[in-house]
């Protein structure tokens, strides 16, 4: 008979072999089914060899490191993270490596911008959507990719993920 030490790491190793066998192709079925899913790193425009993608869903760290991850190019992010205790380790290294510049839209933040100026990211700030994708698009090369990925939950005149996304599309339409 199992001790309940055995029947543990029995648990602990059948749950392991069932997470390594998770692919990124089934990661993407498992956040899509998430609510607001549909606003999940979508693409929705190039211009001037400059892709606009679409991560309005995103409302935590992690679902920001997803994204960014996702993306395979060098990445100009906009994000509405604006408390330090929202960005966690993973999200910040992901960051080091694979973002040039991040334009904050929304709620000015020293620290945030101390925090990512202090790993060799450029930085901006705007107001509005409008400027937010303007400055983005103008701080990017070609071949790179903004990506509005927010990090945060719903506030100030962006009350829901559908309002984001379309605000974001109309930016971008407005270059």
């Amino acid at each position: 008979m199992y001790s309940e030490n055995n029947m543990k790491k029995t648990l602990a190793q059948t749950l392991h072999s069932h997470l390594i066998a998770t692919r990124e192709s089934n990661l993407q079925k498992i956040f899509s089914s998430f609510e607001d899913g549909e606003y999940r790193v979508k693409y929705r425009k190039t211009i001037q060899s400059i892709d606009f993608i679409d991560d309005s869903g995103a409302v935590n760290a992690y679902s920001v490191w997803y994204a960014i991850e996702k993306v395979h190019k060098p990445i100009t992010w906009i994000m509405n993270i604006s408390n330090l205790e929202e960005i966690a380790d993973d999200l910040a290294l992901c960051v080091a490596k694979k973002v040039k510049r991040i334009v904050i839209q929304g709620v000015y933040n020293a620290e945030v911008i101390d925090f990512f100026s202090g790993i060799g990211i450029e930085m901006a700030f705007a107001v509005t959507m409008e400027d937010a994708v303007r400055v983005a698009f103008y701080a990017s090369n070609d071949g790179d990719a903004v990506l509005y990925s927010p990090g945060a939950i719903h506030r100030g005149a962006l009350t829901s993920t559908a309002e984001r996304s379309i605000k974001f599309r109309k930016a971008i339409a407005q270059l």
